[in-house]
């Protein structure tokens, strides 16, 4: 592959975000939803009645006192009423988990920041994050088993996120058409038996706005046929050392590698596509 002069990926990533977000990445496995880790709140179990001391919550004093609720600790959103119960949340210091049935966030209209990993999972109504339109700062996003969201179209306000993690959604899109730097971009779960990624994936359009990028892998998505939305960003000179597809049954390597040389990517890895035998794919780490 002919490769173009690669300049370091912080450099790319501060020209389009214009500052430093690094320190709100979120430590993997922290506050995790489904494991009722220390300083977990079910929103729904402490009430908005509840002392703001003992629900975690810190006033601020500042004149504008409409959106500026900040919990402190990682929070849990369960269900429609939790939710909507947030109403002047602004910003969380670690872990925002939502999941049960929601059908849509337009309560969490102020919520600006997001300190630790923004989790979406286990939902059912849910089509659209259009109700996250002023959410600027995310430390990642994992967005899971979620059958009826359709896109993550919403997040108007989102130009960098380090780490983005996607599975078992019904996204016919992506959705991300503001983003504009990312660290890691990954569909699906790496698994030779039973590999997750998104089912009705088709092609990786919605990222209109995508400038720089660390790494793509996408795993296990049987519909997906194309990758144009990335070429599109290869036409804006976009950033994007490695890329990883593997066990995508109807996808063809060879359009992989095509874009790889586009990008003038330093990696370029394929396994178990269309017409490859998956059992010749040993996962090295799950996606």
């Amino acid at each position: 592959m002919n490769r173009r002069p690669y300049f370091p990926l912080a450099l790319a990533l501060i020209a389009a975000c214009g500052d430093d977000h690094s320190a709100s990445q979120a430590s993997d496995g922290t506050g995790s939803a489904s494991d009722g880790s220390t300083g977990a709140n079910s929103a729904s179990e402490s009430g908005p009645e509840a002392d703001s001391t003992e629900s975690g919550f810190e006033s601020s004093t500042t004149a504008d006192a409409l959106c500026a609720e900040i919990y402190e600790g990682t929070l849990v959103l369960e269900g429609q009423a939790a939710v909507d119960a947030m109403g002047q949340l602004g910003e969380v210091t670690e872990t925002l988990t939502i999941s049960g049935e929601v059908t849509n966030l337009s309560a969490l209209g102020c919520l600006r920041t997001v300190r630790g990993e923004l989790r979406v999972t286990d939902t059912s109504g849910l089509q659209g994050l259009s109700g996250l339109s002023v959410l600027s700062e995310l430390g990642s996003l994992r967005v899971t088993d979620n059958p009826d969201l359709v896109s993550l179209e919403g997040l108007d306000a989102l130009r960098f996120v380090p780490r983005i993690a996607l599975h078992g959604n019904g996204l016919t899109t992506l959705g991300l058409s503001q983003l504009q730097a990312a660290n890691n971009l990954t569909i699906g779960e790496c698994s030779v038996q039973a590999p997750r990624g998104e089912p009705l994936l088709t092609d990786l359009d919605g990222l209109e706005s995508l400038l720089a990028i660390g790494n793509v892998s996408v795993y296990g998505t049987p519909r997906l046929t194309n990758v144009s939305g990335l070429r599109s960003f290869a036409e804006r000179n976009g950033v994007l050392p490695s890329m990883l597809f593997w066990f995508n049954a109807a996808l063809e390597s060879e359009l992989v590698i095509g874009l790889a040389d586009e990008l003038g990517a330093y990696s370029a890895s394929t396994c178990g596509n269309l017409g490859e035998d998956p059992r010749r794919c040993a996962c090295p780490f799950k996606g």
